[in-house]
């Protein structure tokens, strides 16, 4: 989940289990501070922020 920190909009994104990464194009999201959430079966795994300048 990919969570906007002003706005509190959130984007979902799916993850392939056999692939080790994902990329996710922000080129469309404005400047800020976001939360990238791993929820794996409802559980909450790890939380990164990301700053998109």
């Amino acid at each position: 989940m990919f969570t906007e920190q002003t706005t509190n909009n959130t984007y979902n994104y799916i993850l392939d289990t056999q692939t080790s990464q994902k990329n996710i194009d922000v080129t469309g999201h404005t400047t800020g501070v976001y939360l990238v959430s791993l929820i794996c079966d409802g559980n909450l795994i790890k939380t990164k922020s990301l700053i998109i300048n």
